[in-house]
Parts: structure tokens; C-alpha cells; sequence
């Protein structure tokens, strides 16, 4: 049970949109937290734990994990989502799809697959010149 209000205060954290909401769910994830149980808190951790060492191992399974696009292959750990670009590199996604869009970004720096719902992946380490 303590397990779900944790995660959640962990979503609304991370969905906020502005400072002060994130200051208003902080304020009630401390007081939510000084309620726990040294207890809960253990075992909080140790399934945040457990979901870090999952995610880890999805991670190395991906880094192996290949795209095969008009013939050339193209190893996942070194492409991404424009919307994880963005938050990589601090832009906006209308931004770098409207660059995409325009042919501002050279046609090696990003694969656009077709058969998985025209897909943009960009290169994780392309930086704009």
C-alpha cells in the first residue's frame, strides 16, 4: 500500500508542469514521508531497488539490441526518441521537428521508420551545429 502512494508522489513529481507545483507536492510527499514506518521506508527502497536493477538490465539488453533500416544496421543504444533528445539536450520537440521537418538536420543524424509508425529516432549524441 505505502508502495503505491510512494510512486505515486514520484509521477506527480515528475509530471509537474511548474515550480510551485512541485513545491506544493513536495510539501506533501515530506509529510506523507514523516508518517512512514522506518520499516515502510526499508522496504520502499528495496523495491526501488529491485525496479532500478530491472530497468538496468532492460538498458544492457537494449545497448545490444540492433535496427535494420534500408538495409543498414543501426545499434539502438546509439539512437533515440526526438522526445528523449529533447529532454537530453534541453529543447523543445516542436523545435527539433520542425528542424527535422525543414531538412535542417542532416538526413545521417536521424532514421525515420515507416513501418513502425514513422518513428523518429535521432542520434543521442548528434549536436546542432
Amino acid at each position: 500500500m505505502e508502495n503505491i502512494k510512494f510512486n505515486d508522489y514520484l509521477a506527480l513529481m515528475t509530471n509537474a508542469s511548474s515550480e510551485k507545483e512541485k513545491t506544493v507536492i513536495n510539501t506533501q510527499f515530506e509529510e506523507y514521508f514523516n508518517t512512514l514506518k522506518k520499516e515502510d521506508i526499508s522496504s520502499l527502497l528495496a523495491s526501488k531497488e529491485q525496479e532500478l536493477r530491472t530497468e538496468l538490465a532492460l538498458l544492457k539488453q537494449q545497448a545490444n539490441t540492433t535496427i535494420i533500416h534500408n538495409g543498414n544496421e543501426y545499434p539502438l543504444s546509439d539512437w533515440i526518441t526526438i522526445k528523449n533528445y529533447c529532454t537530453l539536450h534541453h529543447l523543445k520537440e516542436s523545435t527539433v521537428s520542425n528542424r527535422i521537418r525543414r531538412g535542417a538536420l542532416p538526413s545521417n543524424a536521424y532514421l525515420e521508420l515507416p513501418h513502425l509508425n514513422n518513428l523518429k529516432l535521432i542520434q543521442k549524441n548528434y549536436v546542432w551545429g
